[in-house]
């Protein structure tokens, strides 16, 4: 059930980011609030998508047929070894009623310029529940790669 809500929901939100369009690879990296925390602070394994911040890294988000784990787990690695996405930006929302699939692809619009290669994840009314507040956009490996070649 959850998987499938999940998924329609990053669909949904990704459309609405790709739609908004708009900044630059500079703009996504510059714009978050966990900006400036060290490798020295992560707690490396499984971890909800909820606990992700800026510049961390993970193995790619797969579904619980494949992992055995909750739908909103994912594998946080350190960024010196393998890992297949990095955070590029993230917010935590207002801890309010839920605003909306509106409102929240606003919001990953706005913190999640396009890139080449946008994956982005935010929370649906029934994670919300949960207490899920967390949007994030992520670099693929490869992306990122270009990404700090060109700097």
């Amino acid at each position: 059930m959850w998987g499938k809500a999940l998924v329609t929901g990053l669909v949904l939100l990704l459309v609405g980011v790709l739609a908004c369009g708009g900044g630059t690879q500079e703009d996504a990296a510059g714009a978050n609030e966990n900006e400036g925390t060290g490798e020295e602070e992560r707690e490396y394994g499984w971890t909800h998508w909820d606990n992700l911040k800026y510049d961390d890294c993970t193995m790619a988000i797969k579904p619980p047929s494949e992992t055995g784990r909750e739908y909103y787990q994912v594998e946080r690695v350190p960024c010196d070894g393998e890992w297949d996405l990095r955070v590029a930006a993230s917010l935590r929302l207002e801890d309010e009623p839920y605003p909306g699939d509106t409102y929240i692809g606003d919001k990953l619009a706005e913190l999640c310029p396009v890139m080449r290669s946008t994956e982005v994840i935010g929370p649906i009314e029934e994670s919300w529940a949960e207490g899920n507040r967390v949007i994030a956009c992520f670099y693929e490996r490869w992306e990122y790669e270009e990404f700090i070649e060109e700097k």
